[in-house]
């Protein structure tokens, strides 16, 4: 400072050289960047049940629009996509259910019904109406432990009172229709997967009295650049 002026000092001067030299490049990231990010690969996971029903469709429809985007899907039970989708492994998800971690935003798009299922000649299947103690008192076909359907399937028979020890445990819900049409229990399942099955006369619906319903959401990480 001379007087009421300033001047800058020699390393002011190599200040000032470096400071347009970063904001020459910032500039030039900008430019480029979003040409890189047009056809950067897309990570999309999903829970077992809307990876079979619903993505194939999605994602054809989009590869049809973007043929030079790159598409890597991961289809596993939701606890693990979550999990996923917290760790950056993915870039968004579609998973049923309620997704409760504070680093992922979850948004519902569309809803869908749990059924109950059996044998056309199991006993059940003759009943108007199933309670959980009907339910209960038959072997009990369910998902994994760690995916949607499980978890709210145990949280309705334990606000009941009931304890439950499935018989089958698949991540494969074909195995499980295939094990009911066997007469070897009762499933529960997402309508959107039984609905051919009914429809064919494999399996028959059971109205259950405390109906099963859940959201599906797109899931994705509250930090993550879309």
């Amino acid at each position: 400072r001379l007087s009421r002026r300033i001047y800058p000092t020699e390393n002011g001067h190599r200040f000032y050289e470096y400071a347009l030299h970063i904001v020459s490049l910032f500039s030039e990231m900008e430019n480029k960047i979003p040409a890189w990010d047009a056809n950067a690969p897309l990570h999309i996971g999903s829970s077992i049940t809307l990876g079979t029903c619903l993505l194939p469709s999605l994602v054809k429809v989009y590869q049809e629009q973007h043929p030079e985007i790159k598409i890597y899907v991961t289809v596993k039970n939701t606890g693990t996509i979550e999990q996923a989708v917290v760790d950056n492994q993915l870039d968004f998800a579609l998973v049923e259910g309620t997704v409760t971690h504070p680093e992922i935003i979850s948004e519902v798009f569309s809803a869908d019904t749990l059924c109950m299922v059996a044998a056309p000649g199991h006993p059940l299947a003759a009943n108007r109406t199933v309670t959980l103690a009907d339910a209960a008192s038959c072997p009990l076909l369910l998902r994994e432990p760690g995916s949607a359907g499980r978890e709210i399937v145990e949280s309705l028979f334990l606000s009941g009172g009931i304890q439950i020890a499935p018989a089958w445990e698949s991540v494969s819900t074909q195995a499980l229709i295939k094990a009911v049409v066997e007469g070897l229990g009762v499933a529960v399942l997402p309508k959107l997967l039984i609905q051919q099955d009914v429809a064919s006369g494999n399996v028959v619906p059971l109205t259950l009295l405390e109906p099963l319903r859940r959201t599906l959401n797109i899931v994705y990480h509250k930090r993550k650049y879309l």
